[in-house]
Protein backbone atom coordinates (compact mmCIF):
# COMPACT_ATOMS: atom_id res chain seq x y z
CA UNK A 1 0.00 0.00 0.00
CA UNK A 2 2.46 2.32 1.14
CA UNK A 3 4.64 1.23 -2.25
CA UNK A 4 1.63 1.94 -4.30
CA UNK A 5 1.10 5.78 -2.93
CA UNK A 6 4.67 6.84 -3.31
CA UNK A 7 4.44 5.47 -6.81
CA UNK A 8 1.56 7.05 -7.58
CA UNK A 9 2.64 10.71 -5.63
CA UNK A 10 5.95 10.22 -8.17
CA UNK A 11 4.07 9.82 -11.08
CA UNK A 12 2.19 12.93 -10.17
CA UNK A 13 5.12 14.98 -9.73
CA UNK A 14 6.35 13.64 -13.30
CA UNK A 15 3.47 14.39 -14.80
CA UNK A 16 3.11 18.08 -13.06
CA UNK A 17 7.09 18.79 -14.24
CA UNK A 18 6.62 17.52 -17.57
CA UNK A 19 3.48 20.42 -18.17
CA UNK A 20 6.29 23.05 -16.69
CA UNK A 21 8.73 21.77 -19.39
CA UNK A 22 6.90 21.68 -21.72
CA UNK A 23 5.67 25.72 -21.41
CA UNK A 24 9.55 26.15 -21.16
CA UNK A 25 10.31 23.97 -24.43
CA UNK A 26 7.58 25.40 -26.21
CA UNK A 27 9.35 29.23 -25.29
CA UNK A 28 12.55 27.83 -25.71
CA UNK A 29 11.48 26.77 -29.21
CA UNK A 30 9.94 29.80 -29.91
CA UNK A 31 12.68 32.48 -29.02
CA UNK A 32 15.51 30.04 -30.38
CA UNK A 33 13.87 29.95 -34.32
CA UNK A 34 13.08 34.01 -33.79
CA UNK A 35 17.15 33.65 -32.98
CA UNK A 36 17.76 31.83 -35.81
CA UNK A 37 15.66 33.70 -38.26
CA UNK A 38 17.24 37.14 -37.31
CA UNK A 39 20.70 35.98 -38.29
CA UNK A 40 19.91 34.26 -41.30
CA UNK A 41 17.58 37.82 -42.31
CA UNK A 42 20.20 39.61 -41.18
CA UNK A 43 23.93 38.19 -41.92
CA UNK A 44 22.77 35.37 -44.50
CA UNK A 45 23.62 31.99 -44.30
CA UNK A 46 27.39 32.48 -44.12
CA UNK A 47 27.69 34.11 -40.84
CA UNK A 48 24.59 31.44 -39.05
CA UNK A 49 27.31 28.87 -40.66
CA UNK A 50 29.73 30.81 -38.50
CA UNK A 51 27.63 30.40 -35.23
CA UNK A 52 26.55 26.80 -36.14
CA UNK A 53 30.53 25.69 -36.19
CA UNK A 54 31.07 27.87 -33.12
CA UNK A 55 28.58 26.35 -30.84
CA UNK A 56 30.14 22.31 -32.15
CA UNK A 57 33.04 23.03 -30.91
CA UNK A 58 31.88 24.95 -27.82
CA UNK A 59 29.81 21.95 -27.56
CA UNK A 60 32.58 19.55 -27.19
CA UNK A 61 34.99 22.20 -25.20
CA UNK A 62 32.10 22.43 -22.22
CA UNK A 63 31.88 18.62 -22.38
CA UNK A 64 35.14 17.59 -21.78
CA UNK A 65 35.21 20.38 -18.78
CA UNK A 66 32.51 19.32 -17.27
CA UNK A 67 33.51 15.77 -16.52
CA UNK A 68 29.95 14.72 -16.32
CA UNK A 69 29.89 16.15 -12.88
CA UNK A 70 26.43 17.11 -13.14
CA UNK A 71 25.09 13.78 -13.73
CA UNK A 72 26.84 13.22 -10.86
CA UNK A 73 25.09 15.54 -8.27
CA UNK A 74 21.54 14.49 -10.14
CA UNK A 75 22.36 10.73 -8.82
CA UNK A 76 24.48 11.91 -5.51
CA UNK A 77 22.29 14.84 -4.03
CA UNK A 78 19.23 13.15 -3.38
CA UNK A 79 20.99 10.40 -1.93
CA UNK A 80 23.12 12.41 0.53
CA UNK A 81 19.41 14.89 0.52
CA UNK A 82 17.92 11.34 1.54
CA UNK A 83 20.27 10.47 4.32
CA UNK A 84 20.18 13.91 5.87
CA UNK A 85 23.72 14.18 5.56
CA UNK A 86 23.39 18.10 4.71
CA UNK A 87 27.15 18.29 5.15
CA UNK A 88 28.05 16.36 2.31
CA UNK A 89 25.77 17.95 -0.32
CA UNK A 90 27.24 21.11 0.43
CA UNK A 91 30.62 19.76 -0.41
CA UNK A 92 29.88 17.37 -3.10
CA UNK A 93 28.46 20.99 -4.72
CA UNK A 94 31.49 23.13 -3.95
CA UNK A 95 34.43 20.79 -5.06
CA UNK A 96 31.81 19.79 -8.07
CA UNK A 97 31.83 24.03 -8.96
CA UNK A 98 35.69 24.82 -7.86
CA UNK A 99 36.88 21.82 -10.43
CA UNK A 100 34.65 23.19 -12.96
CA UNK A 101 35.81 26.50 -12.54
CA UNK A 102 39.38 25.43 -12.69
CA UNK A 103 38.53 23.31 -16.17
CA UNK A 104 36.34 25.70 -17.64
CA UNK A 105 39.13 28.73 -17.34
CA UNK A 106 41.33 26.21 -18.71
CA UNK A 107 39.28 24.94 -21.48
CA UNK A 108 38.81 28.53 -22.28
CA UNK A 109 42.72 29.57 -23.07
CA UNK A 110 43.27 26.12 -24.97
CA UNK A 111 39.96 26.84 -27.55
CA UNK A 112 41.31 30.85 -27.46
CA UNK A 113 44.65 29.72 -29.02
CA UNK A 114 43.62 27.19 -30.79
CA UNK A 115 40.94 29.20 -32.90
CA UNK A 116 43.56 30.27 -35.54
CA UNK A 117 43.97 26.44 -36.19
CA UNK A 118 40.66 25.69 -36.28
CA UNK A 119 39.07 28.83 -38.51
CA UNK A 120 42.42 28.57 -40.99
CA UNK A 121 43.67 24.74 -41.08
CA UNK A 122 40.47 23.14 -40.56
CA UNK A 123 37.67 25.15 -41.79
CA UNK A 124 39.42 27.34 -43.99
CA UNK A 125 37.35 29.94 -42.48
CA UNK A 126 39.41 33.13 -41.87
CA UNK A 127 35.69 35.02 -40.32
CA UNK A 128 35.62 32.09 -37.95
CA UNK A 129 38.57 33.21 -35.92
CA UNK A 130 36.98 36.12 -33.82
CA UNK A 131 33.65 33.53 -33.55
CA UNK A 132 35.89 31.34 -31.61
CA UNK A 133 37.48 33.80 -29.74
CA UNK A 134 34.51 35.57 -28.27
CA UNK A 135 32.73 31.90 -27.44
CA UNK A 136 36.07 30.36 -25.96
CA UNK A 137 35.62 33.47 -22.97
CA UNK A 138 31.89 31.74 -22.52
CA UNK A 139 32.97 28.70 -21.40
CA UNK A 140 33.35 29.32 -18.27
CA UNK A 141 30.35 30.11 -17.37
CA UNK A 142 28.78 28.10 -19.64
CA UNK A 143 30.35 25.05 -17.34
CA UNK A 144 29.31 26.60 -14.30
CA UNK A 145 25.81 27.47 -15.10
CA UNK A 146 25.46 23.73 -16.11
CA UNK A 147 26.66 22.56 -12.19
CA UNK A 148 24.05 25.32 -11.31
CA UNK A 149 21.04 23.77 -13.34
CA UNK A 150 22.22 19.92 -12.09
CA UNK A 151 21.88 21.27 -8.79
CA UNK A 152 18.49 22.53 -9.21
CA UNK A 153 17.21 19.44 -10.97
CA UNK A 154 18.86 17.29 -7.84
CA UNK A 155 16.53 19.49 -5.56
CA UNK A 156 13.52 18.52 -7.86
CA UNK A 157 13.08 22.40 -8.83
CA UNK A 158 11.91 21.49 -12.41
CA UNK A 159 10.14 24.44 -12.97
CA UNK A 160 13.17 27.28 -12.16
CA UNK A 161 15.69 24.47 -14.08
CA UNK A 162 13.45 24.93 -16.93
CA UNK A 163 13.12 28.67 -16.71
CA UNK A 164 16.80 29.10 -16.77
CA UNK A 165 17.72 26.19 -19.19
CA UNK A 166 15.30 26.65 -21.79
CA UNK A 167 13.40 30.38 -21.31
CA UNK A 168 15.98 32.49 -19.78
CA UNK A 169 19.02 31.20 -22.41
CA UNK A 170 16.96 31.55 -25.68
CA UNK A 171 15.13 35.02 -24.58
CA UNK A 172 18.55 37.02 -23.50
CA UNK A 173 20.19 35.29 -26.65
CA UNK A 174 17.63 36.88 -28.86
CA UNK A 175 17.47 40.01 -26.95
CA UNK A 176 20.79 40.79 -26.91
CA UNK A 177 21.16 40.08 -30.76
CA UNK A 178 18.38 42.38 -31.41
CA UNK A 179 20.01 45.05 -29.47
CA UNK A 180 23.15 45.02 -30.82
CA UNK A 181 21.67 44.99 -34.17
CA UNK A 182 20.00 48.11 -33.68
CA UNK A 183 23.10 49.58 -32.45
CA UNK A 184 24.79 48.02 -35.56
CA UNK A 185 27.66 46.04 -34.35
CA UNK A 186 27.29 44.35 -37.81
CA UNK A 187 28.10 40.34 -37.33
CA UNK A 188 29.80 40.62 -34.55
CA UNK A 189 26.98 41.00 -32.88
CA UNK A 190 26.29 37.55 -33.35
CA UNK A 191 28.62 35.70 -31.05
CA UNK A 192 28.93 38.94 -28.51
CA UNK A 193 24.59 38.10 -28.43
CA UNK A 194 25.73 34.32 -26.92
CA UNK A 195 28.72 35.99 -24.63
CA UNK A 196 26.19 38.25 -23.04
CA UNK A 197 23.57 35.63 -22.88
CA UNK A 198 25.79 33.42 -21.32
CA UNK A 199 27.23 35.83 -18.33
CA UNK A 200 23.47 37.24 -17.43
CA UNK A 201 22.37 33.67 -17.81
CA UNK A 202 25.00 32.26 -14.94
CA UNK A 203 24.52 35.40 -12.44
CA UNK A 204 20.78 34.88 -12.45
CA UNK A 205 21.69 30.88 -11.77
CA UNK A 206 23.59 31.72 -8.96
CA UNK A 207 21.30 34.08 -7.25
CA UNK A 208 18.47 31.70 -8.16
CA UNK A 209 20.50 28.94 -6.21
CA UNK A 210 21.86 30.77 -3.15
CA UNK A 211 18.11 32.09 -2.62
CA UNK A 212 16.92 28.51 -3.11
CA UNK A 213 19.52 26.17 -1.86
CA UNK A 214 21.38 28.51 0.50
CA UNK A 215 22.63 25.25 2.13
CA UNK A 216 25.00 24.64 -0.94
CA UNK A 217 26.60 27.87 -0.63
CA UNK A 218 27.44 27.93 3.86
CA UNK A 219 30.90 28.33 4.80
CA UNK A 220 33.79 28.56 2.71
CA UNK A 221 35.13 26.72 -0.71
CA UNK A 222 38.03 24.19 0.37
CA UNK A 223 40.37 23.44 -1.81
CA UNK A 224 40.30 19.63 0.17
CA UNK A 225 38.20 17.31 -2.10
CA UNK A 226 36.40 15.55 -0.18
CA UNK A 227 35.92 11.31 -0.34
CA UNK A 228 32.40 11.55 -1.02
CA UNK A 229 33.30 13.77 -3.86
CA UNK A 230 35.93 11.11 -5.21
CA UNK A 231 33.39 8.62 -4.82
CA UNK A 232 30.73 10.77 -7.12
CA UNK A 233 34.14 11.59 -9.33
CA UNK A 234 34.76 7.74 -9.89
CA UNK A 235 30.93 7.34 -11.21
CA UNK A 236 30.70 11.09 -12.99
CA UNK A 237 33.95 10.89 -15.42
CA UNK A 238 33.27 7.42 -17.55
CA UNK A 239 29.51 9.60 -18.34
CA UNK A 240 32.03 12.27 -19.73
CA UNK A 241 32.44 9.94 -22.66
CA UNK A 242 28.87 9.16 -23.40
CA UNK A 243 28.48 12.89 -23.46
CA UNK A 244 31.72 13.28 -26.71
CA UNK A 245 30.27 10.69 -28.04
CA UNK A 246 26.82 11.99 -28.31
CA UNK A 247 28.51 15.30 -28.98
CA UNK A 248 30.20 13.94 -31.76
CA UNK A 249 27.31 11.92 -33.20
CA UNK A 250 25.24 15.16 -33.36
CA UNK A 251 27.61 16.91 -34.92
CA UNK A 252 29.41 15.12 -37.06
CA UNK A 253 27.42 15.80 -40.28
CA UNK A 254 28.19 19.86 -39.47
CA UNK A 255 31.64 19.37 -39.11
CA UNK A 256 32.13 17.34 -42.22
CA UNK A 257 30.26 19.49 -44.19
CA UNK A 258 32.32 22.73 -43.14
CA UNK A 259 35.27 20.57 -43.93
CA UNK A 260 34.54 20.19 -47.50
CA UNK A 261 32.24 22.25 -47.92
CA UNK A 262 31.75 25.83 -46.63
CA UNK A 263 29.80 27.76 -44.06
CA UNK A 264 27.41 28.74 -46.41
CA UNK A 265 26.34 25.19 -46.49
CA UNK A 266 26.81 24.69 -42.69
CA UNK A 267 24.34 27.51 -42.47
CA UNK A 268 21.70 26.23 -44.96
CA UNK A 269 21.67 22.15 -43.14
CA UNK A 270 21.81 23.69 -39.44
CA UNK A 271 18.46 26.14 -40.55
CA UNK A 272 16.85 23.10 -41.39
CA UNK A 273 18.06 20.49 -38.47
CA UNK A 274 15.97 22.01 -35.58
CA UNK A 275 12.91 20.92 -37.29
CA UNK A 276 14.38 17.14 -36.88
CA UNK A 277 15.22 17.99 -33.17
CA UNK A 278 11.75 18.39 -32.12
CA UNK A 279 11.07 14.67 -32.03
CA UNK A 280 13.46 14.44 -29.35
CA UNK A 281 10.50 16.39 -26.69
CA UNK A 282 8.70 13.79 -25.73
CA UNK A 283 11.55 12.30 -23.78
CA UNK A 284 12.99 15.82 -22.46
CA UNK A 285 9.35 16.50 -20.96
CA UNK A 286 9.44 13.68 -18.22
CA UNK A 287 13.21 12.89 -17.49
CA UNK A 288 14.29 16.58 -16.16
CA UNK A 289 12.45 14.80 -12.81
CA UNK A 290 12.52 11.37 -13.48
CA UNK A 291 16.14 10.76 -12.12
CA UNK A 292 16.17 12.22 -9.24
CA UNK A 293 12.77 10.75 -8.22
CA UNK A 294 14.40 7.19 -9.23
CA UNK A 295 17.41 8.05 -7.42
CA UNK A 296 15.26 8.94 -4.14
CA UNK A 297 13.47 5.88 -3.90
CA UNK A 298 15.94 3.23 -4.89
CA UNK A 299 17.72 4.98 -1.69
CA UNK A 300 14.94 4.32 0.09
CA UNK A 301 14.97 0.46 -0.84
CA UNK A 302 11.69 0.78 -2.99
CA UNK A 303 12.92 -0.88 -6.25
CA UNK A 304 9.27 -1.51 -7.83
CA UNK A 305 8.47 1.71 -7.55
CA UNK A 306 11.51 2.91 -9.66
CA UNK A 307 10.43 -0.53 -11.90
CA UNK A 308 7.20 0.53 -12.25
CA UNK A 309 8.10 4.25 -12.51
CA UNK A 310 10.21 3.63 -15.52
CA UNK A 311 7.82 1.16 -17.43
CA UNK A 312 4.96 4.21 -16.77
CA UNK A 313 7.33 6.90 -18.11
CA UNK A 314 8.78 4.41 -21.17
CA UNK A 315 4.71 4.15 -22.59
CA UNK A 316 4.69 8.03 -22.35
CA UNK A 317 7.16 8.54 -24.32
CA UNK A 318 6.42 5.72 -26.56
CA UNK A 319 2.52 6.95 -27.19
CA UNK A 320 3.84 10.77 -27.48
CA UNK A 321 6.48 9.43 -29.98
CA UNK A 322 4.38 7.30 -32.02
CA UNK A 323 1.77 9.39 -33.71
CA UNK A 324 4.71 11.95 -34.71
CA UNK A 325 6.80 8.99 -36.55
CA UNK A 326 3.76 7.54 -38.03
CA UNK A 327 3.11 11.03 -39.41
CA UNK A 328 6.78 11.50 -40.54
CA UNK A 329 6.85 8.28 -42.38
CA UNK A 330 3.03 9.27 -43.82
CA UNK A 331 4.84 12.53 -45.06
CA UNK A 332 7.86 10.81 -46.78
CA UNK A 333 5.85 8.08 -48.47
CA UNK A 334 3.99 10.47 -50.12
CA UNK A 335 6.75 12.86 -51.13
Amino acid sequence: MKEKQEFEGSLKLIAKSSLVVFIGILLSKIFTYAFRITIARNFGPETYGLFSLSVMLLGIFVAFSSLGLGEGLVRYIPRRLQKKRLDLVSNLFKNSFSISLTLGIVSGGILFFMAPFFANSVFKEPNLLLFLRIFSITIPFVVLTGILISSLRAYEKVGLQSFISNILVAFLNLFFLLFLIFLNFGEISVPLSFLFGSFLVFFVALFICKKEMSLLFKGNFSKKISPDFKKMLNYSWPLLFVTITWKLFHWTDSFFIGYFKSAVEVGIYNAALPIAALLQISSLLFMQLFFPLVNREYVKGNKKVVKNLSKQVGKWVFAINLPILMLIDRKSIRL
